[in-house]
């Protein structure tokens, strides 16, 4: 269970009800309870954000296109979630209903609306609205509804699945390969490749990832345990072997 979901449920389980329903007001001692909560979650967000990301570049090699797909989109979900609770932002449920708490004291939670996807996606907009991720558009479409498009074609829209034929957004990746298109993103500095549907596919989650690398020491104490580190080092390469740029994204992590 996500541990500030636990936190909450301890809490309303000890006290009145209603206490993290709609007009509750956090309290210093939640908030700091909560924010150390956020931080772990945070750092296990990151970690299925990775593996989402690993999974699809595997699956890009192999020619399951549509899965992939999929497998990017939930990687930058995790990775929205993970930057939310970095900002202090909590989602958690009562029931089948969702609501989302500041862990800055005197601050009321709020009751969302829709599924947990759409959620994230909100308050991801609401909350780190200036965010580079939120710059520019892709396709002329926000970044957030052009990645969540490209899951629902693979997943609903379409009757059938595209392999063994990469779709357009995947195109110009499996022509370059793998591992060319890794180092270009996680080298590029200038936003090249993120918002260019060419190629935002793989660089809009990996330049989630990237950040989130890199924050995560900053903020978090706590670092991968052993086991998750080697798999996720062991996991970053091709067919021609390791590949350097997410090893040293992951390396941050250890």
């Amino acid at each position: 269970m996500h541990n500030a979901q636990n936190y909450i449920n301890t809490q309303i389980a000890l006290g009145p009800p209603s206490q993290f329903l709609n007009g509750y007001i956090v309290t210093p001692a939640d908030a700091a309870n909560l924010k150390a909560c956020l931080e772990q979650d945070a750092l296990s967000y990151t970690y299925s954000s990775c593996v989402s990301f690993l999974d699809a570049l595997h699956g890009i090699q192999a020619g399951f296109y549509s899965w992939s797909t999929v497998k990017l989109y939930y990687s930058s979900f995790y990775s929205f979630r993970a930057m939310l609770a970095l900002a202090g932002l909590c989602l958690y449920y009562q029931k089948s209903t969702p609501f989302s708490l500041s862990t800055t004291p005197g601050t009321p939670c709020k009751k969302e609306s829709g599924v947990t996807h759409k959620v994230v996606v909100n308050l991801f907009g609401t909350h780190l609205g200036r965010h580079l991720l939120l710059s520019q558009t892709i396709a002329l479409v926000s970044p957030t509804q052009w990645m969540m498009d490209r899951r629902e074609e693979a997943n609903y829209k379409n009757g059938k699945f595209y392999d063994p034929v990469a779709p357009e957004h995947l195109e110009k990746i499996v022509d370059i390969g793998i591992r060319r298109a890794v180092e270009a993103y996680a080298s590029d500095t200038t936003s090249l490749y993120l918002f260019d549907p060419d190629h935002a596919i793989v660089a809009y989650p990996l330049a989630a990832i990237s950040e989130l690398c890199q924050r995560l020491p900053r903020q978090v104490s706590k670092r991968l345990n052993e086991e998750d580190a080697n798999f996720l080092r062991n996991a970053a390469k091709d067919r021609s072997g390791f590949l350097p740029a997410l090893h040293r994204l992951f390396s941050l992590l250890e």
